[in-house]
């Protein structure tokens, strides 16, 4: 290849050079603008593959050090630097680690603040996404605002009619009813029902799911929620797998809370078993997306009387919870001291009380705690158990 070269060149004069090695120079400047770009396609679909085949490890690694080439060569303010942080949070978020993702996402959204190019739906899906993490840690007033900007910002770029500003309004309602807000709830449920959501519209589920939460919890109608539950399930028989799976999971969790209100237990573990043996399969066998439903499970073999199982539940919790969510959360909190009950092992309940106390001491400095403390705490979380997931 060489000796062609060289022959093709000893034949050329530097004038028939020239328009040569112009397109030479260009093509070599071209490469070089866009290596970036090509490394950052390049990699992200790596890590893709690695995602899809559950090797969420093998993908958080590859993502990080596609990070640090970003930052190290294109700075931290350029567009494929947060992609990279995002990209990052997100893995970590599929993981299951909130308090990485969530610290991945502040900082992803403090670039973008200040970045006049800014892509404003990625920022809004980047409030989204703390928005769902500081519900999932219990931190509700965070969340609350998070939501409300995203309407906002919806409400302005997308408009009122759009499916995004739906996904919004569903998200607040979300919130409102798991933390019994009913007066905002029924004013969010007045609101969502001038919306025509179809079948085959993507939030069908959430908004299906949402409208029978409302009936349990604020209206108290079981046999019309479980009446609403089978007949949206029928009527989506024929949409793609897996949007209907994943709709059909949230749909049969809710079967099982009405199942639980009518003391059910038995059935209501069927189903929970069912869905986790579906996670395992879909995210691997160290996904954290299951805590609730353990913590639902221990609960419910508590009822039961099945100690060993409840024990092993959460057990499960607290393992699950570790990299996850704050060690405040009222999940860990109940896990440990069910665990002593069960156990009938004093430290667990002691580590229970002092968790609390770490809690809530910044309201209440003088809180002393006690076991009739922790269990009231205990019960107020539990409920009935129906609002658990």
């Amino acid at each position: 290849m060489l000796n062609i070269l060289k022959r093709f060149i000893s034949n050329k004069t530097i004038g028939e050079l020239k328009p040569i090695l112009k397109i030479l120079l260009i093509y070599l400047f071209f490469v070089i603008i866009t290596l970036p770009i090509q490394i950052n396609f390049v990699f992200s679909q790596i890590a893709l593959s690695d995602k899809t085949k559950n090797n969420l490890e093998q993908s958080i690694k590859i993502r990080k050090q596609l990070l640090k080439f970003n930052q190290t060569f294109l700075g931290n303010n350029n567009y494929y630097t947060i992609k990279s942080i995002e990209d990052l949070a997100s893995d970590y978020l599929f993981y299951g680690n909130l308090n990485k993702a969530k610290s991945l996402f502040i900082q992803a959204i403090d670039l973008r603040s200040n970045n006049k190019t800014d892509n404003t739906y990625q920022f809004i899906c980047d409030l989204t996404d703390l928005g769902y993490i500081s519900e999932q840690q219990g931190q509700y007033n965070k969340a609350e605002d998070y939501c409300k900007k995203t309407l906002y910002l919806n409400s302005k770029i997308e408009g009122e009619n759009s499916n995004s500003y739906l996904a919004s309004l569903l998200n607040l309602q979300s919130l409102y009813i798991k933390t019994s807000n009913y007066s905002k709830a029924n004013q969010m449920y007045k609101t969502l029902t001038k919306y025509k959501c179809d079948v085959d519209n993507p939030f069908y589920f959430v908004f299906v799911h949402l409208k029978v939460l409302y009936y349990l919890q604020f209206l108290h109608e079981d046999k019309s929620a479980e009446n609403i539950i089978k007949t949206s399930i029928n009527k989506a028989q024929n949409i793609k797998f897996e949007y209907y799976y994943r709709g059909k999971e949230i749909l049969y969790i809710d079967l099982a809370k009405i199942y639980i209100s009518q003391m059910k237990f038995e059935e209501a573990l069927k189903i929970y078993q069912i869905i986790l043996e579906q996670r395992v399969k879909d995210l691997g066998s160290n996904n954290k997306f299951s805590n609730n439903i353990y913590f639902a499970q221990g609960y419910l073999y508590k009822k039961i009387k099945r100690k060993y199982e409840s024990t092993n539940s959460f057990k499960k919790v607290i393992h699950s919870s570790n990299k996850s969510l704050n060690e405040g959360h009222p999940n860990i909190i109940c896990a440990y001291f069910y665990l002593g009950e069960n156990q009938e092992d004093n430290s667990f309940i002691h580590k229970a009380i002092t968790l609390r106390k770490k809690t809530i001491n910044e309201y209440y400095p003088n809180y002393s705690g006690s076991i009739n403390d922790i269990k009231l705490f205990c019960n107020t979380v539990i409920g009935d158990i129906k609002w658990v997931i």
